[in-house]
């Protein structure tokens, strides 16, 4: 659906990694339909424990993360009512939270993995709306702040290729 989310992987020791991951949104005007912005970079850093051994099975990975934005908080469905009209915020966050997932192993090189993670956000950002498509943005928040719980703030399947 048009999002990038490379990540990288390395053995530290028997039943330790450390990922590096990189999400990328690009949708200036229309996120999958909804006529909202979901402008999104981000990257984190993980620590993933494997009880079996690296690479394999389940794991649980404390991680970090930070990330700039310009999006329409309506998009998460606790705001849908608050946001609604033509309007964005755009601002920058760090999380830090915990990882699950589980690793299966196709063959030498390839893997695919399912993974979810949740935590806590803090982000500070400035408000922007307009009546109509003809009238230019104005800022209705000059510097807000907010902090969440979130039980979802990365997650997926993922195909991996080990080198």
């Amino acid at each position: 659906i048009g999002i990038v989310n490379p990540a990288v992987e390395f053995k530290v020791m028997k039943n330790f990694t450390v990922q590096m991951e990189a999400f990328g949104s690009f949708y200036t005007t229309d996120f999958l339909g909804t006529g909202k912005p979901f402008v999104l970079g981000s990257g984190s850093l993980e620590f993933r424990y494997y009880p079996r051994a690296a690479f394999s099975g389940f794991y649980v990975a404390p991680n970090v993360g930070f990330g700039v934005y310009k999006l329409n908080k309506g998009l998460v469905l606790r705001y849908t009512d608050e946001y609604k009209g033509d309007c964005y915020q755009h601002g920058s966050n760090v999380m830090a939270g915990i990882t699950l997932g589980y690793q299966w192993n196709i063959d030498h090189h390839w893997s695919i993995e399912v993974a979810w993670g949740g935590g806590f956000q803090q982000s500070v950002y400035q408000g922007y709306r307009r009546d109509s498509k003809e009238d230019p943005y104005e800022m209705y928040v000059d510097r807000n702040a907010s902090a969440e719980w979130l039980p979802l703030y990365k997650g997926g399947i993922f195909l991996g290729y080990r080198f």
